[in-house]
C-alpha cells in the first residue's frame, strides 16, 4: 500500500474501531446480527482487531519504542473502561469474563500483528 495512504488509514481505522466498540458496547441492545454470536467471541474478536490496528497505527506513525506493547495496553485499558461504563449504562452490566475475553483478544491481535510484520 502507498506509504502516505497507510499512514493515514491505519490510525483512522484504529480510531473507528475504538469508537464502534464503545458505541456497540454502550448500546442498550446490539443489532440482531451481533446478538446471534457468542458474547465472549465478540469481545475477543473486537479487541483482537483493535489491538492489531492500534499496533499498526503506532508503528506507521513511529510512536514510541514498542508499538505492540502500547497497543496492548491501550486495548486493555479500553476494555476496562468500557466495562466500567457499562456498569452505569441502562440494560448493560459489567462482567469480569468480558474483560478477560478482551484481554485474550488483545493479546491475540498484537501477536497477529507481530507475525504479520515479520513476513
Amino acid at each position: 500500500m502507498f506509504p502516505p495512504l497507510r499512514t493515514f488509514l491505519a490510525p483512522l481505522l484504529a480510531l473507528a474501531l475504538s469508537g464502534a466498540i464503545l458505541i456497540f458496547g454502550l448500546s442498550p441492545q446490539l443489532p440482531s446480527a451481533l446478538r446471534a454470536l457468542n458474547d465472549k467471541v465478540l469481545h475477543a474478536c473486537g479487541y483482537a482487531a483493535l489491538a492489531f490496528t492500534s499496533a499498526e497505527a503506532l508503528a506507521v506513525l513511529r510512536w514510541g519504542p514498542s508499538p505492540p506493547f502500547a497497543a496492548l495496553g491501550y486495548a486493555v485499558v479500553h476494555g476496562a473502561t468500557l466495562e466500567a461504563l457499562q456498569s452505569a449504562a441502562p440494560r448493560r452490566r459489567a462482567e469480569w469474563g468480558d474483560l478477560l475475553a478482551d484481554m485474550v483478544g488483545a493479546i491475540s491481535g498484537v501477536t497477529g500483528w507481530w507475525l504479520w510484520r515479520r513476513r
